[in-house]
């Protein structure tokens, strides 16, 4: 019910702690310390309940060690601490769990956890690892995976909100990410925006346009490895946004209409329907100017609508005297924008089956 220090021990052989309970009592301001502490065997912490602050700082495990339906109720500090065998933390409950430049030299299960706030800051993972979050419907939190290295390709993290979720200056390319998307930022986007306020210096240091870019492109890389296309297209989407709130009011203009026209490329539906729409409409005011909407609905219109679609296909309007043909140049200048958008869009679709 107190305080407890186990700083710089040495456990030679098997520790069991199933099922105990470090319930500090709310009065005492200490915690549970296993700081600089050698497990040489296996080490058992299943069941075991941290009603308080437990700090595993610089623990070095050389054999299994067992977290299991673990309760953290408090903060829980993993720094610097190096797990040579297998690390096992299915089930387990965290607050605040802060894994700082922690080494997983073997298979590191996070499988069904559930969480506050996740900090995994430059850490390494040498074999096969699995995240997965386990109530879904809970979106009170925030995992952080900065600066991580993932060397193996099982490396599998599901159920995490993507606007929950950092990667940033995490190579995340070969992982197998099975997030959802939804219609939001990435949680890098937002802190870049200040739109979360969020406390944590080590992301803060790192966080600007350039890397919360690249963490863009390496989630969308990683979904269309994963043939995970739809959840691509939104990263696409929202990668583009993040380039227009950084760019010059020219190139904002520029990438404004090609979300206008097609989506970035990714609706074949909008630059079809905008070629349509321009077809049709473009020689109604002409007609409305020069007749008053006399001859709208009779062969005048009819012509230049004819017209109008010979300038579209690059076919040239051969009457000099067509009222179409002083905008030929820009009727070929919109065809070029709008048959560019189509094109683009089917070759993505295309590529990607």
């Amino acid at each position: 019910k107190k305080t407890a220090y186990f700083n710089g021990t040495t456990f030679e052989n098997m520790v069991d702690f199933r099922e105990a309970e470090f319930n500090i009592d709310k009065l005492d301001n200490g915690k549970t310390d296993f700081c600089n502490t050698t497990f040489k065997n296996y080490a058992q912490f299943s069941n075991v309940i941290f009603n308080k602050k437990v700090w595993f700082s610089n623990t070095k495990f050389e054999k299994e060690a067992y977290f299991i339906d673990t309760e953290f109720n408090g903060e829980v500090n993993f720094g610097s601490s190096v797990f040579k065998g297998e690390a096992d933390f299915r089930s387990s409950t965290f607050d605040k769990a802060n894994f700082e430049k922690v080494l997983f030299k073997s298979l590191a299960l996070f499988t069904d956890i559930s969480f506050n706030l996740l900090i995994f800051s430059e850490c390494i993972f040498e074999y096969i690892t699995h995240f997965k979050r386990k109530n879904k419907n809970n979106t009170e939190y925030f995992a952080i995976f900065h600066k991580s290295f993932f060397a193996h390709e099982q490396t599998i993290i599901e159920n995490f909100l993507l606007s929950k979720t950092s990667f940033l200056l995490t190579d995340m390319r070969k992982t197998l990410i099975l997030c959802e998307i939804e219609n939001k930022k990435i949680l890098s986007h937002n802190l870049l925006n200040d739109d979360i306020n969020l406390e944590y210096a080590n992301i803060k240091q790192n966080l600007n346009y350039e890397p919360v870019l690249a963490e863009y492109r390496n989630l969308r890389l990683s979904m269309e490895n994963n043939r995970t296309y739809i959840e691509a297209s939104e990263l696409f989407k929202k990668e583009m946004d993040l380039i227009k709130e950084h760019t010059n009011p020219f190139e904002k203009l520029v990438i404004w209409l090609y979300e206008a026209l097609s989506n970035y490329g990714e609706s074949m539906f909008k630059p079809f329907a905008w070629m349509m729409f321009f077809v049709f409409m473009f020689p109604v005011p002409f007609l409305v100017w020069e007749y008053n909407f006399v001859g709208y609905l009779n062969h005048t219109y009819i012509g230049c609508l004819f017209d109008t679609l010979r300038a579209f296909f690059q076919l040239g309007i051969k009457d000099k005297y067509s009222l179409m043909y002083n905008y030929e140049w820009l009727i070929r200048i919109i065809s070029l924008i709008l048959l560019g958008n189509i094109f683009i869009a089917i070759k993505r679709r295309l590529e990607r089956k």
